[in-house]
Formats: structure tokens, sequence, C-alpha cells
């Protein structure tokens, strides 16, 4: 389960815990094949897990380009990311590859850059 990072003031954690329940993230996914699972209305954990699937999938792609095909990744990422609608599991994903990360984070405006020191 996400939880808000040990640097925020104390106000910050309590609007970060609050996000966390107001969008469903401190929700488990019901197991799946029982009832729950196939009567769950709220699929949001499952389209989370999957798209940091495909975040994984992309992060090994994107490592194994030669330079020169970087630029276009980078436009396609912004495309992708923009059509999912879950830049967080993105960026948690490429957090790690300082380019990537420099793009996901210029490309939604009102970016707080200072909570992703």
């Amino acid at each position: 389960m996400p939880s808000p990072a040990g640097h925020l003031t104390e106000m910050d954690k309590k609007r970060v815990e609050k996000l966390i329940k107001f969008v469903g993230l401190d929700k488990p996914s019901p197991k799946e094949g029982n009832v729950a699972y196939k009567s769950a209305s709220d699929m949001r954990v499952e389209k989370r897990m999957e798209t940091a699937k495909i975040a994984r999938e992309y992060k090994e792609i994107y490592k194994n380009l030669h330079d020169t095909a970087k630029p276009l990744f980078h436009t396609a990422l912004k495309t992708i990311v923009k059509g999912t609608g879950l830049w967080s599991i993105w960026m948690h994903e490429m957090e790690d590859i300082p380019e990537l990360k420099g793009i996901l984070l210029n490309l939604l405006p009102g970016t707080r850059l200072e909570y992703f020191r």
C-alpha cells in the first residue's frame, strides 16, 4: 500500500493520506477467481497493476535502445502516459532513470517538483 514520503511535513502527510483514501489506493484488490473479484466494479487496483507491468516492460526496452532512438521513445512515452492517466505509476517505475524522470516531471503542468527530490 502506498504511504506518504518520510520527508513531508505533517500537514502534507495528512493531505497525501486523504488523497490515497480518496482515489482508493488503500483498497486491496479482491483475490482473483472468487465471487468478489467477479463482481467488483472497482477495478482500479488491477488497472494500476497492469500499468506498472507495462511501465516495467517499457523501461527494459528503453535500457536497450540505441541513443539515436531515445528521442522517439521520449515522445511515445509522453503520449502513453497522458493516455493512461496513471502518471504516478509511470513515475514510480521510471524514477531511477533521470532523463525519463525529468520528462515525466515536466509532463503535467502544475506538478510540484519539490516533492520529487
